[in-house]
């Protein structure tokens, strides 16, 4: 991978900007340091349009990412990236149809270059959240925003559908209020049990500040539709997925129907594990890691 840069001035003295590079393959690392400067930004449309990257990592020394930077990277669903970064143009991430997850690392304390991310990206959304060692995982439903024009009154009328807009809202600059975004759950389950169930579950795995009342509305919506829930998981097929099977079963969180329809599928994919694990939950009632240490799972484990 090569690299274009070009040098600037910036209110710490010279540094290096990233205008753009050649042969970059699928994981795009921008440098702490080129040609000894340190990279402070990255220009405007440098990445427009690759179709090769999956993932971009970010460095600390980084301040901004120019507009439209990574507009139409149609394969990229990963960015990593931190407070340091206080500058985020416009449609950064346009058109990153594949984008599914963000990794946040706070060190200030600051998260306004995150809510301006997340303003700019009206897909589903992970993001891990890394901060003072301790990791925190949201979920980030999807919306759709639309306009309808009045002619008659010669005004344009705005319109948001899904909840994602909203749970955006929670972000605020120097944080993300976790009151406000679990209290977004009843909108989240209007919009289905997609949307529902990666809330929840992202919520019950990394709890950070979760009040018990809304521990207990998680957990009982996931039993409730655990069903649904397992086919959906399974459906994904990937190591995420999987992950929180095996939080749900370790957890108690799947009823032995749930189990049962797990297994079936999960024996159709191959999956001896992950079948004895469920076709134990459906027989029992009770998950085989529960009776053998009573210890709940943890998901660092995987």
């Amino acid at each position: 991978m090569e690299l274009l840069t070009q040098r600037v001035t910036e209110r710490n003295g010279d540094c290096a900007e990233i205008t753009g590079g050649s042969d970059i393959g699928r994981v795009l690392r921008i440098p702490d340091a080129i040609g000894g400067l340190p990279v402070c930004s990255v220009a405007g449309h440098a990445f427009e349009r690759n179709q090769m990257i999956e993932e971009v990592i970010l460095p600390d020394s980084l301040l901004q990412v120019g507009g439209f930077a990574f507009y139409g990277c149609g394969k990229l669903r990963k960015i990593s990236l931190s407070d340091h970064t206080e500058g985020w143009g416009n449609g950064v991430l346009r058109l990153c149809d594949s984008l599914s997850h963000v990794e946040f690392r706070v060190h200030r304390g600051r998260y306004a270059v995150l809510r301006d991310l997340l303003a700019g990206v009206d897909c589903r959304l992970y993001v891990k959240i890394v901060e003072n060692g301790e990791e925190t995982e949201l979920y980030f439903p999807a919306y759709v925003r639309g306009f309808d024009e009045d002619t008659f009154a010669r005004a344009i009328h705005s319109w948001i559908e899904g909840a994602g807009y909203a749970y955006r809202e929670a972000v605020e600059r120097k944080g993300v209020n976790m009151r406000t975004y679990d209290s977004l759950f009843a909108r989240a389950r209007s919009a289905g049990t997609e949307s529902s169930a990666r809330v929840a579950l992202s919520r019950l795995m990394y709890p950070k500040a979760l009040r018990m009342e809304m521990k207990t509305e998680y957990e009982c919506y996931l039993r409730q539709n655990a069903e649904e829930v397992i086919r959906l998981l399974l459906d994904e097929r990937s190591m995420e997925a999987r992950k929180r099977v095996f939080f749900l079963a370790g957890n108690g969180l799947l009823t032995a129907e749930a189990a049962d329809a797990g297994a079936l599928i999960s024996s159709g994919m191959r999956d001896s594990e992950m079948t004895a694990l469920l076709m134990s939950c459906g027989t029992r009632g009770r998950t085989a890691y529960e009776e053998s240490d009573g210890d709940f799972f943890d998901p660092g484990d995987l």
